[in-house]
């Protein structure tokens, strides 16, 4: 026993147990605090945890020993605060940073510093246990100077050889599960899978790695593959309507039907609907570059089915519009004599009943899909956040352009810096004149700021402007941490929240999303004095889940359990316009990807619904409700992509053939196009280099450049 020990122990071992502990610790630390328990899968951690603590082993062996004491106290003490920053990222955001998003982070510790420090000093005692490594480095340095001493070659070439069977056991065992969609297998070797997923799996080191490999290495070889099967097998998309509903030829759909060759019996007239299509020419776009990502796309646009104009479409045309993103909203707490402003626009209107936020935090990916009608890129290999990369992108089909091409005029509203997420550059470029705090705007608190105040000093602007007009808002009042003693809304708030029978955070909460609430009751009176309320449509939607409550304050204010992933993700499509004497009742699925569509139509706006991924909820087509992780949810079925779990909702006859399969595949083609179309520009090149018509030519008007002098 004395014998093993000493040989445990001993100097050559010693940095070996040093890192693994070390590696050990800060990983299921972070893994604890997020994700609260271990899931079937998460048990990887260990084996690449060990793998990263016998690469810097290795590492800390090649220099002399003084060399090597400083080394192992250097990387000790940068590993500690990266690991810390992503704890305390993942507290403040509810996320974990990416390696494309290094910057993000940085920018989140300097714009939110007072946030950053209040989550440091309410996470003090597991910093403390996370700094103990460190510790143990600056006294092991004095107590075993001996261990540092340099090794052989002999005994450095045996641990490289250690570390690739370890490795290469550990890849081969990933393979147990399967290696189809939504195994450990494919989260490992995917470049969709999101830094969420892959710390949940592998862990943060494993994860860090996974991604600067796909940045420096990846050829996207698999994607195109998924694309081309996806052309492929063109009656997939097809297959996944209704039984009834019949293949549809789309070159056929372009052209006028000839009466005299129709076979068909005749039948009752009803109110027939051209495709919400525009006339593109995809072969002629294809003769005219050689990128393979763009003919890719023009051969499979030319195949995919849109969607159809319907009985709404242009049911709006000519009203002003106001959009709002609503920060960190859910209707949970929404209450006629609480909140009668947001009670009138939720049960009024046309009401979404199935409608679903797709995301669980990070607002810069709502947004984006709000605006674009896209997906963002959530993979490894992504460049930086997908409104950042758009900002110098042609996007023809945001609001703000299409509107301003019409003739109205368009203005976008944040009570926050423009500067972070990159707003002050991705949203002119959107169409609007933009307004920002220190930027057109001023307001009482900078963290956070008031939406109320946003809302009576935008509609200045707005009036100057005069109709019609379009109005964005990403509202920030709403923003986590609800507290009763750092933020400022919940304090001027708190007593209209003082008597409710929850939890503080929950008070809290609801008290800083009464701001939203003034907002709106400001909102609807000015137009209303101003003579526009009749003629204004408001649309709105929350940004993410309040990932800044905890599953059980949720279920306390929601008053039942959570038992599915979709339970929380439960938002509003808010889509309220005046004079409607009976609400128009929907019960389509649909996501954040589906409003822009079904807003363009409501509006009368041509656009071409294959170049999107998302759908008009009010049409033919696709509906489906779509989380980031890829569970979905449709009138047939239910998928949990963590657990790969499928919940049947009807029974197995009314359920079309292969439908999951086809489900799988339809998403995982939004989500590939989305990022086609982004890293291309894609729409420059159709509307531009291939001269194709965006459609509304009657109406529009000239684009005056401004005079950069």
């Amino acid at each position: 026993m004395k014998f093993l020990r000493s040989k445990l122990f001993s100097s050559p071992l010693l940095t070996f147990w040093y890192w693994l502990f070390s590696v050990l610790l800060w990983e299921i630390c972070l893994h604890l605090i997020s994700y609260g328990m271990f899931t079937g899968y998460s048990w990887y951690v260990i084996p690449f945890g060990l793998i990263f603590a016998l690469c810097l082993t290795l590492l800390c062996r090649l220099l002399p020993e003084k060399a090597n004491r400083i080394l192992t106290l250097v990387l000790s003490v940068a590993l500690f605060l990266f690991y810390a920053s992503q704890l305390v990222f993942n507290q403040v955001f509810g996320t974990f940073y990416s390696v494309s998003m290094v910057k993000l982070g940085g920018d989140a510790v300097t714009n939110f510093w007072k946030q950053t420090l209040l989550t440091i000093a309410s996470s003090w005692w597991l910093l403390l246990i996370m700094l103990l490594p460190v510790v143990l480095a600056v006294l092991r340095g004095k107590k075993y100077p001996g261990s540092y001493a340099r090794r052989k070659w002999l005994r450095s070439l045996a641990l490289v050889l250690v570390i690739a069977l370890l490795w290469a056991g550990t890849e081969l065992s990933l393979r147990l599960g399967g290696t189809g969609y939504y195994t450990v297998y494919d989260y490992y070797h995917s470049n969709q899978t999101q830094t969420e997923q892959s710390v949940n799996f592998f862990g943060v080191a494993a994860t860090m790695r996974l991604e600067i490999g796909h940045q420096l290495f990846s050829s996207n070889e698999g994607d195109s593959a998924l694309l081309e099967d996806d052309i492929a097998l063109e009656e997939l998309i097809d297959e996944t309507l209704p039984l009834e509903t019949e293949v549809r030829d789309v070159a056929a759909e372009t052209q006028s039907p000839d009466p005299a060759q129709s076979t068909e019996p005749a039948q009752p007239e009803e109110p027939t609907y051209g495709p919400n299509y525009l006339p593109i020419d995809f072969d002629k776009l294809s003769t005219l570059t050689e990128d393979k990502d763009i003919l890719e796309l023009n051969e499979y646009f030319s195949r995919a089915r849109g969607s159809d104009k319907n009985e709404y479409t242009g049911m709006f045309k000519g009203y002003n519009l106001i959009e709002i993103c609503a920060e960190s909203y859910s209707p949970v707490f929404v209450d006629p004599e609480l909140t009668p402003a947001l009670y009138r626009l939720t049960t009024e209107g046309i009401v979404f009943h199935n409608y679903y936020t797709s995301y669980p935090n990070t607002t810069t990916n709502c947004e984006y899909s709000l605006c674009t009608g896209l997906f963002p890129d959530l993979g490894r290999d992504k460049y930086d956040a997908s409104f950042v990369y758009s900002a110098e992108n042609f996007v023809p089909f945001c609001l703000g352009n299409e509107f301003r091409s019409l003739g109205y005029h368009t203005l976008a509203f944040h009570n926050y810096v423009g500067s972070y997420f990159g707003r002050d550059k991705s949203h002119p470029n959107m169409g609007y004149d933009c307004y920002f705090a220190n930027a057109g705007m001023r307001f009482t608190t900078d963290w956070p700021a008031s939406d109320l105040e946003m809302m009576e000093q935008s509609l200045e602007y707005v009036y100057e402007a005069g109709e019609p007009f379009v109005a964005y808002y990403m509202t920030f009042s709403g923003h986590y941490r609800y507290d009763f003693y750092s933020n400022p809304m919940c304090i001027r708030n708190q007593s209209a929240v003082a008597s409710m029978d929850y939890p503080e955070a929950v008070r809290a909460y609801i008290a800083c999303n009464l701001e939203l609430e003034y907002a709106l009751e400001y909102l609807m009176d000015s137009l209303e004095e101003h003579g526009m309320l009749d003629h204004t449509v408001i649309v709105m939607t929350g940004d993410h889940y309040p990932y800044g409550l905890s599953e059980w304050q949720y279920e306390q204010m929601m008053d039942h359990e959570i038992e599915t992933p979709f339970d929380k993700m439960k938002n509003s499509f808010i889509c309220w316009a005046p004079n409607m004497e009976t609400p128009i009742q929907c019960d389509n699925y649909c996501c954040n990807i589906d409003i822009l569509p079904t807003v363009l139509n409501l509006f009368g706006v041509e656009y071409d619904s294959r170049l999107l991924a998302g759908t008009d909820a009010l049409s033919d087509g696709d509906h489906i409700a779509i989380l980031t992780d890829e569970s979905f949810l449709t009138e047939y079925m239910m998928f949990d992509s963590s657990t790969n779990k499928v919940t049947k909702l009807v029974p197995d006859s009314q359920i079309p053939r292969r439908y999951f399969d086809r489900m799988v595949q339809l998403i995982k083609r939004k989500l590939l196009i989305s990022s086609k179309i982004l890293y291309t520009d894609y729409y420059d090149f159709v509307f531009h280099t291939g001269g194709m018509s965006l459609g509304n030519e009657a109406e529009r008007v000239p684009v005056v450049e401004e005079n950069p002098e």
